[in-house]
Parts: C-alpha cells; structure tokens; sequence
C-alpha cells in the first residue's frame, strides 16, 4: 500500500496519507479539489465522494 484516504465524517475533507519511495509517509489535508490514486491509476474529485449529503451548520 502507497496511498490510503480517510475521509471526513462531519464537512467535506480528506487527509490523503503517500508512502514515499523507500521513505516516510507524507500525510496532507483538502477540503476541495480531486484525489488521486496514482497505484489503480484514479482521480476521484472530492466533491463527488460527497454529492448528495447535507451536513448540519454548526
């Protein structure tokens, strides 16, 4: 594994952890834009992970 997501529960975001070529991993957060998946070779705009949710305003 090079790549794993963890997506937000409670607002739109995703902390995208890489696992660097013989290195640590590299871990960065987003709440907007697309995440890719170079392994399978993917790229999956957040907002669509998301479509159809509503999420209560705090």
């Amino acid at each position: 594994m090079r790549t794993y997501v963890l997506l937000e529960q409670t607002a739109v975001g995703a902390t995208v952890s890489r696992r660097q070529a013989g290195g640590p991993w590299i871990a960065f957060a987003m709440t907007e834009g697309t995440i890719d998946l170079p392994g399978p070779n993917v790229a999956v705009p957040l907002a669509d992970l998301y479509r159809g949710l509503t999420f209560p305003t705090r």
